[in-house]
């Protein structure tokens, strides 16, 4: 249709305006009955948890990150994008999260690029443009193989609302992004088996290294069996050599549009090897061989509804679907040998978790895995929009495939479910009787064209009815879950931004909030003055920081929920100078914190505390201590470490810490709700969804209150959280457990007047109801940490603090004045790409405290300067430059060979 000679062309440009008013009214007509559910109670396409809490957010960010980008461009301060955002958790590569959070897609920043008002609505529109061009980008692929515009149209529609579609629109949209470019990727491998050019595969895979290197990695691993098995299906055995040069085609087409991404993806993806993200890369081998029964049965309706709601109470699709299936599968002759191939072997990814986790994105958490179902959507679309026409010439064989695929479906439904099997069986059996009824009478006279008109509209329809019944009321009734406008437009309305004290401070101090909205997020310790909505999980932290949780003892969570965990010396250290809690939430404070204003917000009292002992974000040790000794040390002595020495390769041996903490007698009794769960021989069983103990001991003033659960592991998915007993209303550490048995350390918090006693809850995720679970559990130890060493350790290091620190475009400069040799650390978190210059002379840049980052430096006055260069940004730059020239230079020789020929 769009390669069209010029006899012809204007035909075919007809032709393809007037599919496209079809395929435009038809989705319109879709999304309008569909979403009524949204737009009749005044609700946004946005989900008040993941989508709202980070890819809005994120969409939100990446606006003002081009404003400011631009600004910088227009006053004359240079062309390089700011690289490094201390707003992003403790600090991390903007590129690179932005990539990951799926917002280097071009159609969102474009859309982000609109006023602040218009957000909501920007956002909203963003993600149905998206949808509408994955539609299209179907269709596109459809025409390659010559289909009419009724088969297009099914395919089209049905792929632009699949499942897939239907979560990510409203749970997380950069999921969306493959959707659009899957099919121009494949398009591009057509067109190089065909001998065309595969100009399609280079521009849809540099948009997708734009959009994000985790949803590109499995549409790569989608390529390489779909390149060989159409290889062998156009070519044969005996034309292994074409085959393999169509594949080294696809692939340098491939390659091109990877180098063309480079500047965004190269940087992406080795900062992700260098951070929490690179800890996901190993995949297990435990189970990699072991089917998993439910994946067969979510696979062929997750094709087109949302994850988990194959339930009947949604027919829709699946009914139509699974009779086709038996249809394709009873089909005899080499065209469909490939369609038939293709099922099977997606049908064997579902049935092991494993592969469906190394699809997912190199083996990160099968919890997710169905991240890849658009590629099982695109499967069923193709085969739905392909065997249409086959549908009015079954034979016998094949209305018994119709009957025999829905009835097996069903029973295996029941079998693998437990669920409503008569009525599943009768609904789907009587809807594939039908669909045989009918054809019999398509075979007696009536033509394909009225077929599949009606069948056309029935999947309009279908389609229609299961996103109303996903958002309206009568079904998952997500409209419950999305904001409406009014909420959307407030939701970057936070405590902080009502606080005068706070735009009065020019220094470069943290601020720390428990404020935690469902539908916002803004508890990541930001600079003063930064982007304070921005949630830690989706910022991906440098591995300095991942590392070093489990050396502190923190929680997984206590970057996030409570800054750093409430611990005094680690907020000292972070430069943590101001929090924002509840005024309720007090206690939680770290020790220094006093209220210092007052504020209403959202009907609620709020307190800004100020720590006036907090430390710049930048300090010098006199003291350095071997990091080899320091991991020989427990929690709580690393910690008092931190406050008195610098932890670094080749430290000081013989340095001897003031180590103070102390351990105090204590008893675990089991908690009045555990009367459905004991502790006793180490362990803790328990047989209901939550279970308590407690632990009896006293605390004395003036001191942090740690718990140590000696052993600690769980078989089942499960929380643990340690909470004070004296204030029930107030949350202490959370950990989610793993089956790895280890200490886990739990920090209550500072108490001026002390303690007595604590509460330890665990809360199971998953649990069938019947199973009794087990926690092992070897002993509970208690441990009060005294504060009065540290106001005057905090002192020593503020002699040598940094004056007149400011922070430029990817920088940090000012005056360092020591008394005498020592180290300089900053208070940022160690990653690849930062260089310092002492003086004017380039030092390296070590790794100080595990965590943060820092240089050696003499007695004296020293100018030092931080710079941060995202690693692979050049040579990204130059790949892509180098491809681009390379491409129009190609592109050149070969039009001038064809002057020539002509």
């Amino acid at each position: 249709m769009l390669f069209a000679t010029k006899k012809n062309r204007g035909a075919l440009c007809r032709g393809a305006l007037g599919y496209w008013v079809r395929y435009s009214l038809l989705f319109a007509a879709v999304m309008a009955v569909g979403y009524s559910a949204l737009w009749l109670n005044g609700k946004t396409l946005m989900w008040r948890m993941d989508e709202a809490g980070q890819s809005y957010v994120a969409f939100a960010y990446m606006g003002q990150w081009l404003r400011q980008w631009a600004r910088q461009i227009l006053t004359g301060g240079g062309v390089m994008p700011p690289l490094f955002e201390l707003s992003l958790g403790m600090g991390a590569d903007a590129i690179q999260t932005l990539n990951y959070a799926g917002f280097g897609n071009p159609i969102l920043a474009l859309f982000s690029l609109l006023p602040s008002a218009w957000w909501a609505a920007a956002f909203t529109a963003a993600v149905l443009a998206q949808v509408y061009l994955a539609g299209l980008a179907f269709s596109w692929y459809a025409f390659e193989w010559k289909v009419s515009t009724g088969q297009a149209l099914t395919g089209s529609l049905c792929y632009a609302f699949c499942g897939h579609a239907l979560v990510y629109q409203t749970v997380f949209s950069p999921y969306l992004a493959p959707v659009l470019y899957l099919p121009v990727m494949l398009l591009g491998f057509e067109r190089a088996f065909r001998g065309k050019s595969a100009w399609p595969l280079v521009l849809a895979t540099a948009y997708g290294g734009l959009c994000g290197y985790y949803t590109l990695f499995m549409c790569t691993a989608f390529l390489v069996p779909y390149g060989l098995a159409r290889g062998w299906y156009i070519h044969g055995l005996k034309g292994w050599k074409r085959t393999i040069g169509c594949c080294l085609k696809g692939a340098l087409a491939y390659l091109w549009g990877i180098f063309l991404s480079a500047p965004i993806l190269l940087p992406a993806v080795l900062s992700a090897l260098g951070s929490s993200r690179g800890e996901s890369l190993g995949m297990s081998g435990k189970n990699l061989f072991l089917p998993d029964g439910e994946g067969l049965l979510y696979v062929l309706p997750n094709g087109f509804l949302p994850q988990n709601s194959w339930k009947w109470e949604a027919l829709a699709l699946p009914v139509l679907l699974v009779p086709v299936l038996g249809v394709l599968l009873a089909k005899r002759g080499r065209k469909y040998r490939f369609l038939q191939g293709a099922l099977l072997f997606a049908l064997l990814m579902a049935a092991f978790p494993k592969v469906r986790s190394f699809l997912n994105g190199m083996g990160a958490d099968v919890t997710v895995e169905y991240r890849w179902n658009f590629l099982i959507s695109f499967l069923l679309c193709f085969v739905l929009m392909v065997l249409l026409p086959d549908l009015i010439e079954l034979n016998r064989r094949e209305k018994l495939a119709m009957l025999g695929a829905a009835a097996v479906y069903s029973a295996y439904a029941y079998g693998a479910q437990n669920t409503e099997n008569g009525r599943q069986i009768l609904l789907l059996a009587g809807f594939a009787a039908l669909c045989a009824a009918c054809v019999t009478a398509m075979q007696a006279g009536v033509t394909r064209r009225v077929f599949s008109g009606a069948l056309c509209g029935l999947v309009c329809l279908n389609t229609a009815w299961q996103l109303n019944w996903f958002y309206g009321s009568q079904g998952w009734d997500m409209a419950q879950n999305c904001l409406d406008w009014k909420q959307a437009q407030g939701l970057f309305a936070t405590p902080l931004n009502y606080y005068g004290t706070l735009g009065t401070d020019q220094g470069l101090y943290r601020v720390s909030t428990e404020y935690r909205k469902k539908e916002a997020s803004s508890y990541n310790l930001p600079l003063i003055g930064g982007w304070n909505t921005l949630a830690s999980y989706w910022s991906v932290q440098p591995s300095s920081v991942q590392q070093d949780k489990p050396e502190t003892g923190q929680t997984d969570s206590g970057w996030a929920y409570w800054g750093l965990d409430g611990r005094t010396a680690e907020e000292l250290l972070a430069g943590v100078r101001y929090e924002v809690r509840e005024e309720s939430q007090q206690e939680r404070a770290a020790r220094g914190f006093e209220p210092v204003e007052e504020l209403v917000f959202e009907n609620q009292k709020w307190e800004l505390m100020e720590n006036p002992e907090a430390l710049p974000l930048a300090y010098g040790y006199t003291h350095t201590f071997s990091q080899q000794a320091y991991l020989g040390l427990d929690v709580l002595q690393r910690q008092q470490v931190r406050m008195q020495a610098a932890v670094r390769e080749g430290g000081e041996e013989n340095f001897q810490p003031e180590l103070r903490e102390e351990r105090l007698p204590s008893r675990v009794t089991n908690a009045d709700n555990m009367d459905q769960g004991v502790w006793q021989e180490g362990v803790v069983n328990l047989f209901w969804w939550t279970g308590s103990l407690n632990v009896e001991f006293e605390a004395p003033e003036n001191c942090e209150i740690y718990i140590c659960l000696k052993g600690l592991n769980s078989w089942a998915q499960s929380e643990v959280v340690v909470r004070p007993a004296q204030r029930p209303g107030i949350q202490g550490s959370a950990q989610t457990l793993s089956q790895e048995q280890t200490d886990r350390w739990f920090c209550l918090g500072y108490y001026e007047k002390g303690q007595q006693g604590a509460v330890i809850d665990f809360n199971l995720k998953e649990w069938d109801g019947q199973t009794p679970n087990q926690f092992r559990l070897e002993g509970v130890e208690v441990y009060a940490l005294p504060m009065e060493p540290f106001a005057k350790q905090a002192d020593a290091l503020r002699a040598n603090a940094m004056k007149d620190l400011q922070q430029g475009t990817n920088r940090f400069f000012g005056t360092m004045e020591m008394q005498q040799d020592g180290v300089l650390c900053l208070a940022v978190p160690y990653s690849k790409g930062w260089s310092a210059r002492v003086d004017g002379q380039t030092v390296p840049v070590e790794q100080i405290n595990l965590r943060y980052m820092g240089i050696p430096l003499q007695a004296g006055s020293h100018q030092v300067e931080f710079r941060y260069f995202t690693p692979g940004l050049k040579a990204g730059s130059f790949l892509c430059v180098g491809t681009a020239l390379g491409m129009v230079a190609a592109w050149g020789l070969k039009a001038r060979q064809k002057r020539r020929n002509s």
